[in-house]
């Protein structure tokens, strides 16, 4: 499976990924760096250089000595970043103390199994994801069904008033989640997807999310950006009374592949309210994003 559809499956957030939080949460999951492309290890006697296969020597083909390098049967990945503000489908969950989050990501083939935390700097922000899902390539369309569990042991915030002192907005959260991801990648440099997510455990909760994910390669393997935008629509997930639009997001992030097992990223993200958020009073929000990625 593409390294890229990996990122839709436990992202989105990223989305989807991007598990990662579950594929609502709109944030690109980082591309950690592939191990040494073949290519690499087996370069052409033509180039000056030997192969580093010994069988290479006995007269061996380029495409022969290729062949030789076993591929991976796996993948896994380590992510660690802080955010100014948790944002996750438009909703700020963090308040403006920001968070702190971290992920595990393993690939077995079109298998992916993912954990992620969000802890609060400064207040009281804390959830657990736990997601599996599994990617099906249908020609140029790709389809990844998966379910994640969503915990969080106080979701809410308090609120500071002269005359009561402090009233508390918290409860347990307890998600059974599925999902699905469907998304083409036969446009070069961008994957158009729809994400859609249905609660179990609080009927009706659905959304979907319009998605457009972009890749520019700025030098070569080394430096990458990738833009993003999505368009929202709550079909009760995010609030129960207001049924519609809501959020348009969009954002911009900057990889740095330092080597090939570590990569540091940086991002900026806005996301609009729309009529559903706008009704239960939640605003506008701009928020950055920075860290690092290792994989294996």
């Amino acid at each position: 499976m593409k390294k890229y559809q990996l990122s839709l499956i436990v992202w989105i957030g990223s989305v989807m990924v991007c598990g990662a939080h579950g594929p609502g949460h709109s944030h690109r999951n980082e591309k950690v760096a592939e191990n040494v492309k073949s290519q690499d290890i087996c370069p052409t006697d033509k180039a000056g250089q030997t192969c580093t296969d010994p069988a290479a020597h006995s007269g061996k083909s380029f495409k022969e000595c290729i062949q030789d390098v076993p591929e991976k049967t796996w993948d896994a990945t380590f992510t660690s970043a802080w955010e100014s503000r948790h944002i996750h489908n438009g909703v700020n969950e963090s308040g403006n103390s920001g968070a702190m989050t971290n992920e595990v990501e393993v690939s077995f083939g079109n298998l992916a199994l993912s954990a992620w935390n969000g802890l609060g700097l400064g207040n009281g922000f804390e959830e657990w994801d736990f997601s599996t899902s599994y990617n099906f390539d249908l020609g140029p369309i790709f389809f990844t069904p998966g379910y994640n569990l969503r915990y969080a042991p106080s979701f809410g915030h308090e609120e500071e008033h002269e005359e009561e002192g402090h009233e508390e907005h918290a409860h347990k959260l307890y998600n059974n989640e599925l999902f699905a991801i469907i998304g083409t990648n036969a446009i070069p440099y961008v994957t158009p997807s729809t994400v859609l997510i249905w609660n179990l455990n609080d009927i009706p909760g659905g959304y979907v999310a319009f998605r457009l994910d972009g890749e520019v390669p700025i030098c070569k393997d080394t430096f990458t950006i990738n833009p993003y935008a999505l368009l929202s629509l709550n079909l009760g997930y995010t609030s129960k009374d207001h049924i519609g639009w809501n959020n348009f997001e969009l954002g911009i992030q900057g990889n740095w592949r330092i080597n090939k097992y570590l990569t540091a990223f940086a991002g900026l993200n806005y996301s609009l309210a729309m009529t559903s958020l706008t009704a239960m009073g939640q605003e506008n929000e701009l928020w950055v994003r920075t860290g690092l990625s290792v994989g294996f």
